[in-house]
């Protein structure tokens, strides 16, 4: 009998389906099929709020309140139905123990299931108080991915838009010092602090690691500053290198095209300068080919991208570069 009852409410839980429907304001509403007893839907509006940017929806604990509620007087139903039934037979039993066994088996029973449903919310609460509270679903708000911003965990370079570097394109200018440019653009700082993104960062955009040994406030001295920055120039060279397809191709690129390709995976790493795709392909067929077109196509590539809106000057210096293949683009 318990197993009967149990496989009936089942299906009759899954039969109330829930068919989409979208209200004014653009979120989607449940309604139900069928009814539910007194519970006839979900009223516009209700069911779910927005609380610090989560949307946050308790259609589900209702809808799972309603089918109880509909249990709970379903099994009363029974109940009452199967006490007639035992008290039936026991009237008709005309003194046979048998019969009148099997009868008060029959109230027996429906007394206790009546019970377990109308004390099985105080069973519940007792058991575990979370069991009734039918809490919502909090949707978390999808936060954006800045993919210029972060650091890039093989070079150990911090990347963030502030190192855009401010003056006139001139004082950019170098003399063909790759190093020096790069320098310029990072800015110097000898005391570790916080950037914009929380990295713990020093010197020459040095992001702080456990092997450094250096906590917010120290201060390094500036020979220190230069053998951070040297060990983190020489993994954005190999970057670089990875990034026109080796070393034979590299050896071909001139001198300040160079430059530009390092400084940008100084500043992006090697995973967010791998991500120019378009820009890769521009440089290895000018390399291959000598055509100057490709580098005007190189140029565009920096300029169009989301690093370019985080650092546009360092950018745009950058494309200048890249498109006339002379650091000197920058004294004009």
């Amino acid at each position: 009998m318990k197993n009967i009852l149990f496989i009936f409410f089942f299906f009759l839980a899954g039969s109330f389906l829930l068919a989409p429907a979208v209200l004014a304001t653009g979120i989607p509403e449940p309604q139900i099929s069928v009814e539910i007893g007194s519970f006839k839907g979900f009223n516009e509006g209700e069911g779910w709020t927005e609380s610090g940017g989560n949307l946050e929806v308790d259609w589900i604990g209702q809808y799972i309140g309603a089918i109880y509620n509909y249990g709970v007087a379903v099994a009363g139903v029974l109940a009452v139905i199967m006490i007639m039934v035992g008290g039936f037979l026991w009237l008709v039993s005309a003194g046979n123990p048998n019969q009148i066994s099997t009868a008060k088996d029959f109230i027996t029973s429906a007394l206790t299931g009546l019970l377990l449903a109308l004390f099985s919310f105080i069973i519940l609460q007792t058991v575990n108080p979370r069991l009734v509270k039918l809490e919502g679903i909090t949707v978390s708000q999808i936060q954006p991915i800045n993919t210029v911003g972060g650091t890039d965990s093989s070079s150990g370079i911090a990347i963030t838009p502030e190192r855009d570097g401010t003056g006139s394109d001139g004082d950019y200018w170098t003399g063909g010092n790759p190093v020096e440019y790069t320098q310029r653009n990072e800015g110097y700082n000898p005391c570790a602090y916080r950037d914009s993104l929380g990295n713990l960062t020093i010197g020459y955009g040095h992001l702080v690691t456990g092997a450094d040994n250096i906590n917010e406030g120290d201060c390094i001295s500036s020979e220190r500053a230069n053998e951070l920055f040297e060990d983190d120039y020489q993994d954005a060279i190999d970057d670089a290198v990875g990034f026109v397809g080796g070393e034979a191709n590299w050896n071909q690129l001139d001198a300040d095209r160079r430059t530009v390709l390092v400084d940008m995976a100084f500043n992006l790493g090697g995973g967010g300068l791998d991500s120019f795709v378009n820009l890769q392909a521009a440089v290895v067929n000018g390399i291959e080919t000598g055509d100057a077109t490709y580098w005007v196509t190189a140029g565009a590539e920096i300029v169009d991208s989301i690093y370019a809106g985080q650092v546009p000057n360092r950018a745009r210096r950058n494309s200048e570069i890249m498109i006339s293949g002379a650091m000197d683009a920058l004294l004009h």
